[in-house]
């Protein structure tokens, strides 16, 4: 029924794009996606800002393997409108979801990174698709190259240190961390952070130093008076244990 009404649209002269768009889905949901790759990819030509029509074509190219492809199609949307969830999702579910799609998704994110700093909200999206996977391969390079770019780009600079929590790189992250207390100074969750960082990397002094700095900035933060009560206490019996030779 679905294809008899294609076919009668067409019949009544609907326009070109509204039939192939209407003629993709059909075949799409009938499991014929080179058809449908062929119908969406017609469409395209005749509508090429149309995010729609190129959704539905990377969706169909995903399926088919054509990974290169459908990436591409998601790169030309997030081109026309970097905030389009669609597209961002559909990007990190290549990168998430099938190794083979990992290569060309990260080449995407990363020229859309270096592209300009609009796009530096896209970071985010791709070191939590790449840790979900366990696929990071040149995702810190990427990131080095887009923050040594835009360096005062702090979606950069926290995706970097999200990307060194995930993977245990302590300097990675507290680097990024620092950086990113450079760019709001007067922050005290900045400096907090920075602390969390150096007390998973095991630098306790340093971790004080950077929640006292916070409390500073924030001197009613209770939960933050009793991390740093806790963490003396914690320096204190490490040393009283280093006196008894235990």
């Amino acid at each position: 029924q679905a294809a008899e009404a294609v076919e009668r649209a067409a019949a009544e002269g609907a326009p070109p794009v509204r039939v192939l768009a209407a003629r993709g889905a059909v075949e799409a949901q009938a499991g014929r996606d080179e058809e449908a790759a062929a119908t969406f990819g017609r469409g395209v030509f005749f509508a090429p800002r149309s995010t729609e029509l190129r959704r539905k074509l990377a969706l169909v190219l995903a399926r088919l393997g054509r990974h290169r492809e459908a990436a591409w199609e998601y790169e030309q949307i997030l081109l026309q409108d970097p905030l389009d969830l669609p597209a961002t999702a559909g990007l990190a579910r290549l990168l998430r979801e099938d190794t083979d799609a990992a290569p060309s998704a990260v080449a995407v994110f990363r020229r859309l990174l270096l592209r300009g700093p609009e796009y530096a909200h896209l970071a985010a999206t791709l070191v939590g698709a790449a840790a979900a996977s366990a696929v990071v391969g040149d995702v810190p390079e990427v990131l080095h190259e887009a923050c040594t770019r835009f360096p005062q780009a702090a979606p950069l600079w926290e995706a970097s240190a999200e990307l060194g929590r995930a993977t245990a790189d302590h300097e990675l992250e507290i680097s990024a961390r620092r950086r990113l207390v450079e760019l709001a100074a007067s922050d005290p969750n900045r400096h907090q952070a920075l602390g969390e960082a150096h007390e998973r990397a095991g630098q306790e002094e340093a971790a004080l130093a950077c929640y006292l700095r916070a409390l500073d900035l924030a001197p009613d933060d209770q939960l933050l008076k009793e991390r740093i009560r806790a963490l003396n206490e914690a320096q204190v019996r490490t040393r009283l244990k280093g006196l008894n030779g235990e």
